[in-house]
């Protein structure tokens, strides 16, 4: 009897020890302005402490248009999924880095002309943010990226004219603006 109240006295003593000191994970959802004008969609999840997976949704352009009889149309959109690592500089500023993959899509054409474009990229976020009260965030980031611009063009009546380039974007997304709340 003596050994089975102490077993159950450990046990419930390491069962009250796991629960009520871990902390919950949080998640957080904003959106972030970019600097060449654009906005994404940012959806954050928290795998441990100050290590981030990180969802961005862009939709860079949607564009129709009609002059005279030819219609014109184009959309642009992009997402990336990448990883954030923070570190904390005092109590409610951080600063965070970390890779993000990512694949932009676009498509556009009018009667004639019809073009494909596929362009896969790996950037590095380096920012700051700040924790306004613990449900609020704001932020300031920069990506630099390496990416390839895959072309594809049809035009009615010939063969498919394809484009490949590659480059180095420092410029495009100098700095952007980033608001979330974290649940």
């Amino acid at each position: 009897m003596k050994y089975q109240l102490v077993i159950i006295f450990g046990m419930l003593i390491l069962f009250n020890y796991h629960n009520g000191f871990s902390q919950s994970l949080h998640k957080e959802v904003g959106i972030r302005m970019g600097g060449s004008g654009g906005y994404s969609f940012v959806y954050k999840k928290e795998k441990t402490e100050n290590k981030y997976t990180r969802l961005r949704l862009n939709a860079g352009k949607i564009d129709f248009s009609k002059l005279n009889d030819v219609h014109t149309y184009s959309l642009l959109a992009s997402m990336s999924v990448g990883t954030e690592k923070r570190i904390s500089l005092t109590n409610d500023f951080y600063l965070y880095h970390g890779w993000e993959p990512g694949l932009t899509f676009g498509f556009s054409g009018d009667s004639k002309l019809r073009s494909i474009r596929i362009n896969p990229f790996v950037g590095y976020i380096i920012g700051f943010m700040y924790d306004l009260n613990g449900k609020f965030i704001i932020g300031i980031e920069t990506l630099p990226s390496m990416y390839i611009n895959t072309n594809i063009n049809l035009i009615e009546g010939d063969t498919a004219n394809t484009s490949l380039s590659a480059g180095l974007d420092f410029n495009s997304n100098l700095l952007a603006l980033s608001l979330a709340y974290r649940f």
